[in-house]
C-alpha cells in the first residue's frame, strides 16, 4: 500500500529502525515516504544484495530506489489479486486472512467496504498502519496450531471467504490446514505459492524434527507445491487457477514464479475470468483429487464441510 499520502504519526524512518532491530520482518509491501518503505519486494532483486525487508533514510539512494520501485509493484499485483477475489465471489462480505502478517489484503478488503479478520503475530505493526490510514479490521494476534489443525480464537466458525497467501508452504501439516480452510468458507479460497519456473508439480509432505510449523530443510518453503494446493481444490467448482510467468513474476525474479488458486462454490462469471487471464483446470485437479484420495485417504468433500 502507497500510504505516502497520509499524515505520519512522529519519524518513521526511526520507527522502521526500531522495528528492524527488534527482528520483526515485514514481508507485505508498504511505502510511508520516499525514504521509509518495508516490504519482500526489494529482498527478491539482486541489486540490494541482502535479504533486506526495511528500508529507512540510513540506507544508501541506490537501495531505497530498488524498495520504492519493487515494493510498489508488488504492491500494485496485491491490490490486483484483491480486485479478483472480489470479482469471482461478488456476494462474499465476510473475509478471513490466515497469515495476514501486518495485514496488506485485510486494509484493502476494509477499504473496499468488506468485513474482515486477520491473523498472524505482527499485532504492533498492523496497530501502525491502522492509525495511520484509519483503517481497522479484527486482527487475531496468533498463529494457526498444527497440533489441533486450527487457529484456536476462530475455530470452526465460517466466513463468506478465506485467504492463505503464502502460509501452507510454511507448515507441517499442509493437508490438514487446507481441509480446515476449507470447513471455514461459505463461498470460496485463495491460495498463492511460489514455484520455480517449469518445474513440475510434486506432491511432498512435511517432517518437523518434533517442531511444529517448522520445515526441517533450509528454504523448504520454496519447493513446489502446486500439487499440494490443488489437492484441497477437489472440494469446489469452478477450479481456476493462474500461474505467472518470469515476466509477470511481481518480484522480478528469474527462477521464481506464483501460482494462483481460487476456488469457489459458485460458476465463475465468463467476463471474469476474461479480465483476469483465469483458467480452470477441472480435469487435472480431478486427477490429483484421486490421487489424494487413493494414496493419501483425503476425503472428497464440499464448501463448508
Amino acid at each position: 500500500m502507497d500510504l505516502r499520502s497520509y499524515e505520519v504519526p512522529g519519524n518513521i524512518d526511526a520507527i522502521l529502525r526500531d522495528q528492524a532491530q527488534r527482528g520483526l520482518v515485514w514481508y507485505q509491501p508498504f511505502i510511508f515516504s520516499n525514504t521509509a518503505i518495508a516490504g519482500t519486494g526489494a529482498a527478491w532483486n539482486n541489486t540490494v544484495g541482502t535479504r533486506k525487508y526495511i528500508c529507512t533514510d540510513k540506507d544508501p539512494e541506490n537501495v531505497r530506489s530498488v524498495f520504492l520501485s519493487e515494493n510498489q509493484r508488488l504492491g500494485d499485483w496485491f491490490g490486483e489479486l484483491i480486485k479478483m477475489v472480489i470479482a469471482c465471489s461478488p456476494q462474499s462480505e465476510e473475509f478471513l486472512d490466515l497469515g495476514c502478517n501486518v495485514g496488506h489484503f485485510s486494509f484493502e478488503l476494509t477499504a473496499a467496504g468488506k468485513k474482515a479478520t486477520g491473523v498472524d503475530v505482527f499485532k504492533e505493526c498492523y496497530s501502525l498502519v491502522s492509525e495511520i490510514t484509519g483503517l481497522s479490521f479484527d486482527y487475531l494476534n496468533e498463529r494457526y496450531d498444527s497440533s489441533s489443525h486450527q487457529v484456536p480464537s476462530v475455530g470452526t466458525r465460517q466466513f463468506d471467504f478465506v485467504i492463505a497467501s503464502a502460509i501452507q508452504t510454511h507448515l507441517s501439516d499442509p493437508h490438514f490446514f487446507m481441509a480446515y480452510t476449507n470447513r471455514l468458507s461459505r463461498h470460496g479460497l485463495l491460495y498463492t505459492t511460489p514455484v520455480m519456473s517449469g518445474e513440475e508439480p510434486t506432491l511432498r509432505l512435511r517432517i518437523t524434527q518434533g517442531r511444529r510449523n517448522r520445515p526441517v530443510s533450509e528454504r523448504f518453503e520454496f519447493l513446489p507445491t502446486v500439487a499440494a494446493m490443488e489437492l484441497i481444490l477437489q472440494c469446489m467448482r469452478p477450479f481456476v487457477y493462474r500461474r505467472a510467468t518470469q515476466v509477470a513474476d511481481p518480484k522480478g525474479t528469474a527462477r521464481w514464479g506464483t501460482w494462483i488458486g481460487i476456488a469457489l462454490s459458485h460458476e465463475l462469471p465468463e467476463r471474469v475470468a476474461t479480465d483476469f487471464h483465469l483458467t480452470l483446470t477441472t480435469g487435472r485437479i480431478e486427477q490429483f483429487a484421486d490421487l489424494a484420495q487413493g494414496v493419501l485417504s483425503i476425503p472428497r468433500v464440499k464448501l463448508g464441510q
